[in-house]
């Protein structure tokens, strides 16, 4: 989304700081994760969670609200919410498209999938991630997620019996999947990769070759699925049993019994994403997968991993969310881990380069834009506030300038002024009427000369300036009478080197016909022209 006059986002950097809340719900929790983003660096902020209240009493819908609400209440002021809209009501479909405009992508996609939904084009809501790009064949492998708007509408009613509104419903799995593409380690992986994201109701199996997402399937089978079935062989409550596998997993040795139970009961589920893992096999070039990483809470359940390798004859890794901490550009605050519980939440939250732009809020469902007029004219104004009062800054200080430059210039005439003993006055405009005075006292003077007298002694006073160094020697001139005949100079010089080097420059300047030896620093002295002046 482009901003009012300033984009808050170009391609991967926040032109404008961000902040930004990741909410997953599942049944029995609300996650969150707070993300701040500025320029390319991300800090998680917060990774929080809430239950969901098993009060029967309080409809399912109130008692997720009561949960956002106190999610709301421990994070900071943020400035967007994101929530991923769960894969179980989500049709996903791999096509190659013969351009690679992004607008034109999203435009054509619906059409190009309607025949495959098991529903109405005009009851879906379809987005995309592009997976490939081939600059050559000016081509786009893309992958296709539709889902019915009831669906996302019944998300968002969570939020807005909380008060608040998500700015986007993402798709869990393109999170997943972007956060994966943000963790070098995993990233790098050559060959086939198949994440088996375990949760508590469900599981999301997705098969990622040379880096691009091709294959989703969601499992309707999680953790519980494997705690109803030893609460059956054991005869005890569902609940009991969960909380037995969470506690002991696989490494309980106090009866055979319950091993057999959590063997068994893990078996069916393992049975299932092994067939799936054979479907995927089937679209691999070579046949054989070549990573499976175990993530979710399933993988938190001591023993899981080991049984699961066993059962599928491969070896299994386990998804270390905090490897996420190796790209460069991402930081957590001190105090903060994340845990497997945490991983949907904050891949919701995170701006992946892949999957930032995916929204499921569209159409009719968009975010309300009532504000938004209020909002341009707010920011027109403090623009236009902004700009005014710049302007008005920049001419108090560039008349601040001139008037101080003035004030400089007019102490400099006035020191010059003084420096010719043409006035004692300090203020410049007294300064100006007495030197005029004495300048037009001299110029009658002047006057009494023909033309060609006066420029003689304009070319003497020339030569004098050129011959004598003042600031060298020191000198003070108090006085300077020039007639046709003869030049009275009245001064002094700082010592007597400086004496004998005006003796000097009197000498090469050759406009007298001798000069005498000085004797003392005070002078008072004539100096005879040569033949009328400067004529040589």
């Amino acid at each position: 989304m482009i901003d009012i006059f300033i984009p808050r986002k170009i391609g991967s950097y926040f032109v404008l700081p961000q902040r930004i809340l990741g909410v997953d719900i599942n049944k029995r929790f609300v996650h969150a994760a707070q993300l701040s983003c500025a320029g390319n660096r991300i800090v998680i902020e917060k990774l929080m969670q809430e239950p969901i209240e098993t009060d029967q009493s309080v409809d399912y819908p109130q008692r997720v609200a009561s949960a956002i609400k106190r999610i709301i209440k421990r994070a900071d002021r943020y400035d967007a919410i994101r929530t991923p809209l769960s894969s179980t009501g989500i049709v996903f479909k791999q096509l190659t498209l013969p351009f690679t405009d992004y607008e034109k992508i999203k435009m054509v996609v619906p059409y190009e999938i309607e025949s495959s939904l098991p529903f109405s084009l005009a009851d879906a809501i379809v987005d995309v991630i592009v997976i490939a790009t081939d600059e050559e064949k000016k081509s786009s492998t893309v992958l296709v997620a539709a889902t019915q708007k009831a669906l996302v509408q019944e998300t968002l009613s969570y939020f807005q019996l909380a008060g608040v509104e998500p700015q986007a419903v993402t798709v869990d799995v393109f999170d997943i999947y972007g956060l994966y593409m943000m963790m070098p380690s995993l990233s790098n992986l050559s060959g086939s990769v198949v994440l088996i994201d375990v949760g508590q109701y469900m599981t999301r199996i997705m098969l990622i070759i040379d880096r691009q997402l091709k294959l989703i399937r969601t499992v309707p089978k999680g953790v519980v699925t494997i705690a109803r079935s030893m609460a059956n062989l054991l005869n005890i409550s569902p609940t009991q049993a969960l909380e037995e596998l969470l506690r002991f997993g696989f490494e309980k040795h106090d009866g055979a019994e319950y091993y057999q139970s959590v063997t068994s009961g893990s078996a069916d589920f393992w049975q299932t994403v092994q067939f799936t893992l054979q479907s995927f096999s089937s679209q691999i070039s070579s046949g054989q997968i070549d990573h499976i990483i175990l993530m979710g809470s399933g993988c938190e359940i001591a023993g899981m991993r080991q049984y699961a390798a066993n059962f599928l004859k491969h070896d299994v890794t386990i998804f270390d969310p905090h490897a996420l901490l190796n790209n460069k550009a991402i930081t957590i605050k001190q105090g903060q881990r994340i845990e497997q519980d945490a991983v949907h939440s904050l891949a919701a939250a995170l701006p992946s380069p892949i999957t930032s732009d995916i929204n499921l809020r569209q159409a009719e469902l968009a975010p309300s834009t009532a504000n938004l007029f209020l909002q341009q004219f707010l920011t027109a104004a403090i623009l236009a506030f902004s700009i005014l009062a710049g302007l008005i800054g920049y001419s108090w200080w560039q008349t601040s300038s001139a008037a101080k430059k003035v004030k400089s210039s007019e102490r400099e005439v006035v020191r010059a002024l003084q420096d010719l003993q043409l006035t004692d006055a300090m203020d410049l405009q007294r300064a100006e009427s007495e030197a005029a005075e004495k300048v037009q006292r001299e110029e009658e003077l002047w006057f009494a000369f023909s033309r060609q007298t006066r420029f003689s002694f304009l070319k003497a006073l020339q030569e004098l300036s050129s011959a004598i160094d003042r600031d060298a020697i020191g000198l003070k001139l108090r006085k300077l009478v020039i007639t046709p005949n003869a030049l009275l100079f009245e001064g002094e010089v700082k010592d007597f080197n400086a004496l004998k080097v005006l003796e000097r420059e009197l000498r090469e300047s050759n406009l007298f016909i001798i000069v005498p030896t000085m004797q003392e620093l005070k002078i008072n002295e004539k100096f005879f022209f040569k033949k009328n002046g400067t004529e040589q």
